[in-house]
């Protein structure tokens, strides 16, 4: 009866983190900082994005690892930039307008080694999930720091 026990609590146990793992609003990726390591940067997903628009997971996770690329394509310091391991501060992928954003908030320092929070904005177009560019076929990346 001890040993069913334990074997059940250990079953559920593995059940509820599986389902932990598949959830379609959050996912993570690992890409690379400034310092060229790589680091797990964690998304939520709008369920809108998911439920209304049908967009996999498959595709979500290639257009978070392009928006990773690019986080830092507007800061001075590459090499300081470093993407935020704050778990109440996510990185968002949402509807915007007409067209879905990407956010990743991040940090990097400035030129006198003072750190500074960044948020960089990565535009993906509705239609074919390819990230926009301009003319030049750079992405098209806002940035905001705090």
């Amino acid at each position: 009866m001890k040993r069913l026990l334990i074997v059940l609590i250990a079953v559920l146990g593995f059940a509820s983190c599986e389902n932990i793992e598949s959830s379609p609003y959050e996912f993570s990726i690992n890409a690379k900082n400034g310092a060229d390591e790589k680091k797990e940067v964690k998304f939520n997903v709008t369920p809108f994005i998911v439920d209304s628009l049908k967009i996999s997971k498959t595709t979500l996770i290639r257009m978070a690892s392009d928006a990773a690329r690019y986080a830092d394509w507007n800061v001075k310091n590459k090499l300081t930039y470093d993407f935020n391991e704050n778990e109440l501060v996510g990185n968002m992928i949402f509807l915007n307008d007409d067209n879905i954003t990407i956010s990743i908030k991040g940090k990097a320092s400035n030129s006198y080694g003072v750190p500074g929070e960044i948020t960089s904005f990565i535009y993906f177009d509705i239609e074919t999930k390819e990230m926009i560019t301009d003319e030049n076929q750079f992405p098209k990346v806002d940035s905001h720091e705090l």
